[in-house]
């Protein structure tokens, strides 16, 4: 929850404890989307919330880190990052697949399927 806490603090956005005491970190997704593509953030909200998820967009210009995503941000192509939930440990030496959480696969599979059906069919 503290991670949550962090990102809700980086938005600029009052703390409000009430409506983090809503948000289930297992539930809580953040997704990086290309600042230069505002348009794909509706599809990926409504994708969202009709898999019962919390959603965080990260806008940012993704060029740098190593991020799959970064080779399409240094072209200005569109992208989405697909992040799940931060874990004790993660990115640290003992992570590894017995960190993973099958669940949380599972849902973000759903949310990348609903978000691209969304755009497709508009």
């Amino acid at each position: 929850m503290d991670e949550i806490r962090t990102l809700v603090a980086d938005t600029g956005l009052d703390q409000d404890e009430s409506l983090l005491a809503k948000v289930k970190p297992s539930e809580f997704i953040e997704l990086g989307v290309a600042e230069w593509a505002p348009d794909l953030t509706p599809f990926l909200a409504q994708a969202a919330r009709a898999n019962g998820l919390t959603l965080h967009v990260d806008r940012t210009d993704g060029k740098n880190g190593g991020s799959d995503d970064r080779d399409f941000a240094r072209k200005e192509l569109p992208f989405v990052r697909f992040f799940g939930n931060c874990f004790a440990g993660y990115h640290e030496p003992a992570d590894g697949p017995a960190a993973l959480d099958a669940t949380q696969v599972e849902r973000m599979a759903r949310l990348a399927f609903a978000s691209a059906w969304l755009m497709a069919d508009r």
